[in-house]
C-alpha cells in the first residue's frame, strides 16, 4: 500500500491501533480504516466549525448514542433535590448567598 499524502502515526488520543493521518494540516484528524467517505466528510466539515459549536454537536451525537430517555428521571432527581433539602434543613445549615458562592467560585478560575 502506498502512502503518498498519507504517514501512519500513532492516533493522537492513543485510544487504538495506527491510524491514516494527513500530516502538516493541524485541522486534519485521525480516521481508523473503517470510516466511510460519508462519515470522513461530515468529520472533515464538523472539525471546521467554531469550539463552541463542536462542543453542541458532540453533545449531541453522544446523546443519541444513549437510547431514550429514562422516563424516571426527572421524578428520581426531584426526589434526591428534596432529601437534600431536608439533610440541610435539619442539620440546621443556612448556606450561602448566591453571590459569595459565585464570586469564590470567580476567584478559584481567575476571574
Amino acid at each position: 500500500m502506498t502512502m503518498n499524502a498519507r504517514t501512519m502515526i500513532r492516533s493522537r488520543f492513543g485510544c487504538g491501533p495506527w491510524t491514516l493521518c494527513s500530516p502538516g494540516d493541524p485541522a486534519a484528524s485521525c480516521y481508523f480504516g473503517s470510516v466511510t467517505a460519508g462519515a470522513k466528510k461530515l468529520l472533515d466539515e464538523a472539525l471546521l466549525l467554531p469550539e463552541d459549536e463542536r462542543a453542541e454537536l458532540a453533545s449531541e451525537l453522544l446523546a443519541s448514542l444513549q437510547g431514550p430517555p429514562d422516563a424516571d428521571w426527572d421524578h428520581a432527581w426531584l426526589v434526591e433535590l428534596d432529601r437534600r433539602v431536608a439533610d440541610a434543613e435539619s442539620s440546621g445549615e443556612v448556606g450561602d448567598q448566591w453571590r459569595n458562592v459565585r464570586e469564590r467560585i470567580a476567584t478559584r478560575l481567575g476571574k
